[in-house]
């Protein structure tokens, strides 16, 4: 039983080097520009020439398309229609695969892990004061916690891993090990990936990742680690064939439909955790007014025999604080809605205050 569920967003990872979707596209160009992408210059190079088409557009409306949510949706109406900007048919097809390559790459670059004493390398900053806040938590109530992400990045997971914290991220509906903490990536992972015949998704998990390599050493200049798998995906098996070699992300957009069907047990396992959590913990998920689909999980999900008691919203934006309470039932509002406003690692002191519960004496 879920009693306390914790929800990240892009936010959560903004800390640890992770950009935002305001400016996600910008981050991408500079990491092109300055060569740091490798053998994924082909797909920046297509993306970023069809985000520069889409000024046309600005023309007749107003779009934003330095947002990465808004530039992904119109990529994603451009193929159904079959033309976008000045781009040829040929390009537009290839814009998903690419677009995926490039978000992945982008986080890969961008997350920091830094070294730590010994020769280990530490999860990106503040995640390992989070996965021991979810530790404590879970061992003051008896279990009973479980963690819900937009994030495609594997801060938190590595931050888990290096915890020794068994997760499960519940790629399919089989029960989950005893002692593993549901982990529901909502539209991805840079880590999972597609069966090239069956299409069923599986993970490439860091204690397979690390069981076959370490961390390459820092080179000269370097004062942190990149964390990077996508490229390994296509070691993974499945049907007899290599995996597909672009991570699972579904896109951040109205379209989600057509991409949500491969992992959909993730967002029924996401609406059981809803469903028994009497505490919520938003970090960094800003509730876009675009995102029906997490209004529609919510609201569903939420639906169960356990009471909702306690919503703490954590983020910098009191914008964001309204829109929850705009979503919520007045009575959870009125008893035991809450509003942290600073960033990530400024509410982990006050959330183990409020969530972890004191030892008997």
């Amino acid at each position: 039983m879920a009693r306390t569920v914790f929800i990240l967003g892009a936010g959560a990872s903004k800390e640890a080097g992770g950009p935002l979707m305001l400016d996600f596209l910008d981050v991408a160009n500079r990491l092109y520009r300055q060569g740091r992408v490798g053998d994924a210059a082909e797909h920046f190079e297509l993306v970023l020439h069809a985000r520069d088409s889409l000024q046309a557009v600005q023309a007749k409306a107003y779009i934003d398309v330095f947002n990465m949510e808004n530039v992904f949706g119109l990529f994603e109406m451009g193929r159904i229609l079959g033309t976008l900007g000045s781009l040829e048919t040929k390009h537009i097809d290839k814009l998903p695969t690419a677009m995926r390559i490039v978000v992945a790459t982008t986080l890969q670059q961008s997350v920091v892990f830094r070294p730590g004493d010994g020769g280990t390398v530490l999860p990106p900053y503040p995640y390992a004061m989070f996965a021991g806040l979810v530790a404590d938590v879970r061992e003051s109530q008896g279990g009973g916690v479980s963690v819900i992400s937009f994030n495609y990045d594997l801060a938190a997971d590595y931050a888990f891993h290096y915890a020794s914290m068994p997760i499960d991220y519940a790629l399919t509906d089989d029960p989950a090990k005893p002692d593993a903490m549901a982990f529901c990536k909502l539209h991805g992972s840079v880590n999972w990936a597609s069966c090239a015949k069956c299409e069923m998704v599986q993970p490439l998990t860091l204690d397979a990742h690390f069981a076959r390599r370490v961390w390459a050493p820092l080179r000269r200049g370097e004062d942190s680690h990149r964390l990077s798998m996508s490229q390994h995906l296509t070691a993974l098996q499945h049907c007899s064939k290599p995996s597909m070699p672009e991570p699972v992300i579904v896109p951040p957009t109205w379209n989600k439909g057509r991409y949500h069907g491969a992992i959909e047990s993730v967002w029924r396992r996401a609406a059981k955790e809803l469903s028994e959590a009497e505490t919520l913990v938003v970090i960094g998920y800003s509730l876009p007014p675009t995102d029906q689909f997490f209004q529609y999980l919510f609201g569903l999900g939420c639906v169960g025999r356990h009471t909702l008691r306690h919503v703490i919203v954590c983020n910098p934006d009191g914008a964001v604080a309204d829109r929850f309470r705009a979503l919520l039932a007045p009575a959870v509002v009125h008893g035991g809605f809450t509003h942290m406003g600073g960033v990530f690692s400024d509410c982990l002191g006050p959330l183990r205050q409020r969530l972890v519960r004191p030892a008997p004496a």
